[in-house]
């Protein structure tokens, strides 16, 4: 039977409990999770009667659990994308560091002889770093829809996946082990993406600055920003953000254990993990500020775009469904670039993490607990306009401090966000007074 004539069943996407309170009763103390982590109950009673009149023909079993913390790096690696071009935008980015353009060379060219696309920098490592702060301009509403399309889509609903009959299973059976996020002990109840701004130094911002035209284009905005937000059942919040660094955040993740042959092959990706609001031993918070939520796990708008699986992603309808919510969360019509690159970019994610999902080795359970955490310095040029005070470069005892911290992190005697706290802490004190913008 050609793959055309084939019935596919119809996915369903598996929206997780949002509040805390009995399944049967609504009390809301002293409460545990059915073994399907989809019902609560505050008693043994209660999940009987439950059980008896509702939940019995719908509970799934016990899920294989992914942790938040152990996704993050997976995500990060998603997020690097090389972008299509500089998009002409209005003039007068004059706080920012510029840019000057000159001739365009071809991408090919780029790679073999990076000094030719900038010649005059001061090393090396200035011009690798720039470069890749550039390819990470914008585009992040297009990114962050695409992953968010990718979650829900390859993991909320391995319940009802369709392939099953294409594995020769029969109907009633299910190819892939129901999956499921959770951070620490309690299960993710939505996620979706944050719109709001970030403190950063306005020499730490980019534009361009095209003579030939005689015109400025201003980069990425910090006052525009966007991140993921992904809440727990009890009531905890995230925020996991893949755009700061093009403002010069060089926190980066430890990529090497989410090696797979159809992901970029790289040891490091920029990831900021931010976590509760509520405990008070992180002030990640600090950093951020939300203005907007746009759920996306529980907005029903986009549940039907995963009825029929990766293949009905870019149809019509579904197309305008993921456009429609884009122009909602950038509150404007979003260029037909980014439109295009987040089907493009969802196509991709859900490719990728569908094959994650089916692995028979279940490849996420070596995933590490904590993942590995790297820094790249702030940019020498920018250190003395600024007015940083870091330590010379071969200046191991002033650095002392700093590489203490992270071989604290990786003997595990403390968190990742623990440490992301003391490395902003530390880059704080090495820096001007006037760090916001």
């Amino acid at each position: 039977m050609s793959s055309s004539s084939r019935p596919i069943s119809q996915r369903t996407v598996h929206v997780p409990p949002q509040q805390y309170e009995c399944s049967q009763c609504g009390k809301n103390t002293d409460l545990r999770l059915c073994v399907c982590r989809e019902e609560l109950y505050c008693s043994l009673k209660c999940q009987k009667i439950h059980w008896k009149s509702t939940h019995k023909i719908v509970c799934a079993g016990e899920p294989d659990l992914i942790d938040l913390m152990s996704l993050h790096p997976l995500l990060a690696i998603h997020t690097i994308t090389k972008s299509p071009g500089i998009t002409a935008l209005p003039d007068g980015a004059n706080l920012a560091r510029v840019i000057t353009l000159g001739d365009p060379l071809p991408t090919i060219e780029i790679g073999r002889r990076l000094e030719a696309w900038w010649p005059t920098s001061a090393s090396p490592a200035s011009r690798t770093k720039l470069l890749l702060r550039i390819l990470r301009e914008g585009y992040l509403v297009p990114i962050l829809t695409a992953l968010c399309l990718g979650l829900v889509g390859e993991i909320y609903t391995t319940t009802d996946d369709p392939a099953a009959s294409r594995h020769g299973d029969s109907p009633n059976s299910n190819a892939i082990r129901r999956l499921r996020l959770k951070y620490r002990s309690s299960p993710i109840s939505d996620f979706g993406i944050v719109k709001g701004s970030v403190k950063s130094v306005c020499q730490l911002k980019l534009a361009y600055y095209l003579p030939a035209e005689c015109k400025t284009f201003p980069g990425q905005n910090p006052e525009d920003h966007y991140w993921l937000y992904f809440t727990t059942l009890k009531g905890e919040e995230i925020f996991l953000d893949y755009g700061l660094y093009s403002f010069d955040f060089g926190l980066l993740v430890e990529t090497t254990p989410y090696r797979q042959p159809f992901l970029p092959a790289v040891d490091k990706a920029p990831g900021y993990m931010c976590g509760d609001r509520h405990d008070t031993t992180r002030d990640s918070f600090t950093t951020h500020t939300p203005k907007q939520y746009f759920p996306f796990l529980r907005d029903k708008r986009m549940h039907h775009i995963h009825e029929q699986g990766l293949d009905s992603l870019s149809e019509g309808h579904n197309v305008r469904a993921i456009w429609a919510f884009m122009d909602r969360v950038a509150a404007r019509e979003c260029t037909p670039a980014e439109k295009v690159l987040a089907v493009k970019w969802a196509e991709y994610n859900c490719g990728a993490l569908s094959a994650i999902v089916k692995d028979p080795g279940k490849c996420w359970k070596q995933w590490p607990q904590e993942p590995g955490l790297g820094i790249h310095p702030i940019d020498e040029a920018i250190e003395k306009e600024l007015g940083y005070t870091f330590p010379a470069h071969g200046d191991h005892t002033q650095w002392r401090p700093l590489l203490k911290l992270t071989e604290t992190y990786a003997q595990g005697k403390i968190s990742a966000a623990d440490c992301t706290k003391g490395y902003m802490k530390w880059k704080s004190s090495h820096s001007p007074s006037n760090t916001a913008s």
